[in-house]
Formats: structure tokens, C-alpha cells, sequence
């Protein structure tokens, strides 16, 4: 299993020694930044990275590092397929259950209020507790996924309705309605019914995985 990592300058100095306490656990680790310490930088530029690869690989786990570890477990969760939860000290529980009940691929761990071996133990936690698979849990997650296929059938439809109405103002330009047919060359607008094609079935793909 790869594990990606990434933080930004709070959690710059952990990060480099976590990559080799994975390492020693015989994963694969790939570093997403940042790396060198900047104190400037911003935290965004390293975990979306983390993210999108964890979202691109379903078999990989993702690691991120900030002074809260907040900000960067917000910015992680804005990735379709993600599901960060956070770690800032206290009961280890909460990544046990974070896995167990809601298949969480990525920790975000707050740096300033944690020890080094906090975290460790964290990430082992993390990388070693399977998802149970229950049917109380996969359900809820499926109603969470819900929502992001939601929103992607809305922009879908959207960009079909905006391409007809061009279509139509395009119609209108260029003569009337009872010309157009006349003088329309249709070679000219075969892209846009591709296009158009190739959103409808996009539509009916995404509306088909929500059933």
C-alpha cells in the first residue's frame, strides 16, 4: 500500500520524521510537499495534492501535517472520494473508529498539539485498522457520496442547458427560424452535438451510480 504525505511549514519538521517511520513499516511513501521549510508557504499547495492522489488511488491512505491540522483536514474533504478525519492528542480511539465506521483514506494530524509519538501511534492506528464493512456504515457513506454526485448531474445539466441556448441565440443570429434550416451548414455544428452527446451520457452514467 502507498501512503501519500504532505504539510505545510508547521508541520514541516514532522513530516520528514514520519516519512521514515512509514517507511520502516515497509510502505511506500511518496512526499508531496513541501520540501523545505518556508514559513510563508500555504498549506493548501500540499494537502489538495495529498487528496487528489488518494481520491485517484482507492487503495492508498493519505497523511497530512498542520499546526492545527484543521485548515488542512477542511482542504482535503473538498476532493470527491476523500473522507479526512483529524487527530490532535487525547483518546486514539477516534482514528480507530474513524476507519472502522466511516472508511476514513486520509488523517490530518495538528502538530502542535501532539508528540511525535502520538503520532506514530496514530498513523499505525490509521494504516492498520480495516473499514468493518457493516451495512449501517456502508449505507451512510453511500448517502454522503450522494451529494457530490448530486452536485456533478446539476453542473452536467447545467452545461447541456447552456450549449442548447447557444445553439439557439446562434440560430437567431444567423437567420430566422423558418431559414435556418436552409441555410445552416450542419458540418459546422457537429462538435457541439458531440459535445452535447457526450454530456447527456455523462448524465445518464452518474444518474444511474446515485440508484
Amino acid at each position: 500500500m502507498k501512503i501519500y504525505i504532505g504539510s505545510d511549514h508547521a508541520g514541516f519538521a514532522l513530516k520528514e520524521k514520519l516519512k521514515i517511520f512509514i517507511k520502516e513499516l515497509g510502505y511506500e511513501v511518496e512526499d508531496k510537499g513541501a520540501f523545505s521549510l518556508e514559513p510563508t508557504d500555504d498549506y493548501p499547495d500540499f494537502i489538495i495534492p495529498v487528496a487528489k492522489e488518494v481520491a485517484l488511488h482507492p487503495d492508498s491512505l493519505g497523511i497530512i501535517l498542520g499546526g492545527s491540522g484543521e485548515g488542512e483536514q477542511i482542504s482535503a474533504n473538498k476532493i470527491d472520494g476523500v473522507r479526512a478525519i483529524e487527530y490532535y492528542g487525547g483518546n486514539l480511539e477516534i482514528v480507530k473508529l474513524g476507519r472502522e465506521h466511516n472508511d476514513a483514506n486520509v488523517l490530518s494530524l495538528g502538530v502542535r498539539f501532539i508528540e511525535e509519538e502520538e503520532g506514530k501511534e496514530a498513523i499505525k492506528i490509521f494504516i492498520n485498522t480495516p473499514f468493518s464493512n457493516e451495512e449501517r456504515h456502508v449505507r451512510r457513506l453511500k448517502e454522503i457520496g450522494k451529494i457530490n454526485k448530486n452536485f456533478k448531474i446539476l453542473y452536467y445539466i447545467g452545461t447541456l442547458i447552456l450549449f442548447i441556448i447557444g445553439l439557439i441565440f446562434y440560430v437567431l443570429k444567423t437567420s430566422s427560424i423558418e431559414e435556418f434550416p436552409k441555410k445552416i451548414n450542419y458540418l459546422e455544428l457537429w462538435p457541439i452535438f458531440i459535445l452535447i452527446i457526450f454530456i447527456s451520457l455523462f448524465i445518464i452514467k452518474a444518474n444511474r451510480k446515485i440508484k
